[in-house]
C-alpha cells in the first residue's frame, strides 16, 4: 500500500476516535446559564406594571443638544420636564442646521434614537447620538458646533407625577463613551 494512503488512513481512524470519546462538558453549560442576560434581552419598560399616579396635564419636555468641541462626532443630548414628571421611552430626532432657521423638514442631514428609558423625577436625563462619517458623507462636511444642531422629542412613553415606588433597573447602556 502507498505510505500516503497509510498516514491518511491514520488520520481518519484518530478523528473518528476522538470525535466518538468527545463530550460536552457541564461546565460550559453551566457558565452560560450563569451569566447574565445581555441588554438587548431586557424587557422593555412599557411591559412592566407602573404603579403611581397619572396627572392630568401631560408632560412638557424639552430637550437641548450639545457638540463638545474637537473631531468627535457625538451629540450630547440632556432632558428635562418642567413639572418635575417622571417621563418613559422617548423617541428623539435629531437634525443638522446648516443656518439658524433650518428646521427639520428641509435638513440635509437627520437622525433619530429610541431610548428605552427613563427621565427621574425632578432630573434632567443625559444621553448621546455618535453621527457616523457615512452618515455626513455628502451631507455635510463636519459636525459643526452646537448651534448647528437641533433636537425634538416626537414621542415619549408613560409618566408620572412622581417616581414610582419600584424604578425598573437600566443600565448605562446607550450612554457616551466619554463619561
Amino acid at each position: 500500500m502507498n505510505p500516503r494512503l497509510w498516514i491518511l488512513l491514520v488520520l481518519a481512524g484518530g478523528l473518528a476516535v476522538y470525535l466518538g470519546v468527545r463530550t460536552s462538558t457541564p461546565v460550559d453549560s453551566e457558565v452560560a446559564r450563569e451569566r447574565p442576560p445581555e441588554e438587548d434581552e431586557k424587557i422593555q419598560l412599557s411591559t412592566v406594571p407602573l404603579e403611581c399616579d397619572v396627572p392630568s396635564e401631560p408632560p412638557q419636555l424639552s430637550i437641548r443638544c450639545e457638540v463638545p468641541p474637537g473631531d468627535k462626532q457625538v451629540i450630547h443630548y440632556f432632558i428635562d420636564e418642567a413639572h418635575g414628571y417622571y417621563v418613559e421611552s422617548f423617541d428623539l430626532e435629531f437634525y443638522y442646521k446648516p443656518a439658524p432657521n433650518t428646521t427639520i423638514e428641509n435638513s440635509p442631514l437627520t437622525a433619530t434614537q429610541y431610548v428605552d428609558n427613563y427621565l427621574i423625577a425632578n432630573d434632567t436625563y443625559r444621553g448621546c447620538i455618535y453621527v457616523t462619517a457615512i452618515e455626513m458623507k455628502d451631507k455635510i462636511e463636519h459636525m459643526g458646533t452646537t448651534e448647528n444642531w437641533g433636537a425634538r422629542i416626537a414621542n415619549h412613553g408613560r409618566y408620572c407625577a412622581q417616581n414610582p415606588q419600584k424604578l425598573t433597573p437600566r443600565s448605562l447602556k446607550g450612554r457616551c463613551l466619554d463619561e
